[in-house]
Order: C-alpha cells, then structure tokens, then sequence
C-alpha cells in the first residue's frame, strides 16, 4: 500500500460504491442476523439486513467518492485536515499606527544607510526610493507620502535590513551631525529628498 497525499492505492481496490456496499452488506448481514434471531428466522433477517446495509453503503461509499473528484481509479482518497494550531504560541498581536507629529519632520541624508532619515522624530522613520518608510511595534510599512496610505511591507529594502529599531536613538545622534553638516542633503518630509 503507497500513500499520496491524502490517497491510498491499493491494487486492484474496488471504486468507493462497491467497497460502501460491501462494508454495509457486512454490517447489515450482523445486525439483520441479530434481529432475526430474535424474531426466529435468523437466514431471513440476515439476507434482508444484508440488501440494506449494501444499499445503504454503497450511497455512503458514492458521497466519499463524490467527496474527491480528483481520486484516480484504484485509489481511495480522504481529505487532508490542516493540524490543529500548536499550543501554547499566543496569536499574532499587530501594533496599533503610531501617533505621528503634526509637523513634518526634517529629513536628513544618511550616508551609512544611503537613505534619509527623520531627526527628532520618536520612532523609525526614513524616505529611501522615492518611498518613506517607518518601523513600528516590529513591523515595517510603506507609503508615498509623509501622512500614507501605509501599507505593510512585503520585502523590504536591503538597505533597512540590517538595522534595529532599539538602535533608533544612535541613529538620531549621527543623523544631527549630518544634518549640521550643509554638504549632505535635507528636506522637510511631505516634499522630495535630492
């Protein structure tokens, strides 16, 4: 016997409707055998629980069939069932969208990341690509403009991909002496950077 992704081929395997019937000819033939020993006519009982129980378990033997259109011949097919999610993992808790500051912040270049970065701003904020992106309760958005739309990101740059959110206050101190500094780029967010 070879299992396949939820199929078992079994040489030879009747379709479903004749392994149901054949199951329920079984069962009913016991069960009619039991009620016609008590009513004296066992043979009787048995050949009539016999029909039944083969009617009866050849529909039930059709709607497993039915139930996977896609079983090849000879192979008797069940649904996969997805497992039970594990327990003792809590579900994903999504941050709520962070308060941003009325004003736009001012936007300084920062070589090392090669992408401008909001100074003063209280968390993760940078414009890369034609793009300004934020880091928030662990997530990276997206969006064209200072106020949104945010999206979630999908891939992130890799320009973003080494940093780390609880760095943020270094990143603010090196982004002032950049932005002292007249050689290296600035823009107030909202517009776009050179």
């Amino acid at each position: 016997m070879v299992t396949l992704s939820g199929c078992v081929y079994t040489a030879g395997a009747p379709p479903g409707e004749a392994v149901g019937a054949t199951q329920g000819a079984l069962l009913g033939g016991v069960a009619g055998a039991v009620i016609g020993n008590q009513s004296r006519h066992p043979l009787a009982g048995a050949a009539v629980g016999a029909g039944l129980g083969a009617l009866a378990g050849a529909a039930i033997g059709s709607n497993n069939t039915a139930a996977a259109p896609n079983c090849p011949p000879g192979y008797v097919c069940t649904p996969i069932e997805a497992p039970p999610p594990p327990s003792g993992i809590p579900p994903a808790i999504y941050a709520p969208e962070p308060e941003f500051p009325s004003s736009p912040p001012t936007m300084a270049w920062y070589p090392p990341l090669q992408a401008y970065i909001a100074v003063g701003f209280p968390f993760p904020f940078f414009y890369f690509g034609g793009a300004y992106y934020y880091q928030y309760g662990g997530f990276w958005y997206s969006g064209p403009g200072y106020r949104g739309p945010w999206r979630p990101v999908r891939v992130l740059p890799p320009t973003f991909r080494g940093f780390h959110g609880q760095d943020w206050d270094g990143y603010q101190n090196q982004a002032r002496r950049y932005l002292s500094n007249p050689q290296w780029g600035r823009f107030r967010a909202g517009g776009r950077g050179r």
